[in-house]
């Protein structure tokens, strides 16, 4: 019944935007997945080949014009969503995350707009030696354990750059992420998303510059 309150996709000025964990198969599928962290799933319901008929079904039906998905598997986002969000008038592109089979992925409208860049980027890695992270990681280093807490994560910040067919002077940056997700790293949490938005707001900044314009919008989506 919530398709019921999206059963137009939207257009002109108005925006829809959806953001989704979508649960990756590499963690769903394990001892672990299935005796302790889901044991209170049937079976059927864990399975990747039934989860993706109902994902695809609930995405296609918000009517979305740019959709953020967290713990995107490399198989379902080139197997399944490329295709059936495709029949949609949509594409995405997809960072992985860390070491893992698994990563952020945007798509977005192609009849509202047209992909100018993306990049994916470690947040640890970064932070380390990225000239706008300097200040606030020099305040880090009297407590060895945080820094490398921090740095040692693969935690992956995405970030997809879209210009307007409807309004072509106008840009907006889709900033994606999934942060750290321990239940007492609140704190490290806190140090990610301060350092995405030192790094987003960087970016900003150079593509203004580089292109003359002002005219760049920030959302910011992701599991926090």
């Amino acid at each position: 019944c919530r398709h019921l309150f999206t059963e137009e996709r939207l257009k002109g000025k108005a925006l829809r935007v959806m953001s989704y964990n979508i649960l990756a198969d590499y963690y769903a599928d394990t001892d672990d997945g299935r005796n302790k962290l889901f044991n209170y799933c049937p079976q059927y319901a864990i399975d990747i080949d039934y989860r993706k008929q109902l994902l695809i079904k609930e995405l296609v039906g918000y009517n979305s014009d740019i959709l953020c998905m967290q713990e995107v598997d490399f198989k379902v986002f080139d197997l399944d969503l490329i295709p059936f969000l495709g029949e949609q008038q949509m594409s995405g592109v997809h960072n992985k995350k860390g070491t893992t089979p698994e990563g952020l992925a945007t798509f977005f409208r192609t009849d509202r707009f047209e992909l100018v860049e993306h990049h994916g980027m470690n947040i640890g890695d970064i932070v380390k030696k990225h000239p706008a992270c300097q200040e606030l990681f020099q305040k880090l280093q009297y407590n060895e354990q945080l820094v490398v807490r921090l740095t040692d994560r693969s935690t992956t910040l995405q970030v997809v750059l879209l210009r307007s067919k409807e309004f072509p002077e106008k840009y907006i940056l889709i900033a994606n992420t999934h942060l750290y997700f321990h239940p007492d790293a609140d704190h490290i949490r806190l140090l990610q998303i301060g350092f995405s938005m030192i790094l987003v707001n960087d970016y900003i900044q150079k593509f203004k510059e580089k292109h003359s314009t002002n005219d760049v919008s920030l959302l910011f989506c992701g599991d926090f």
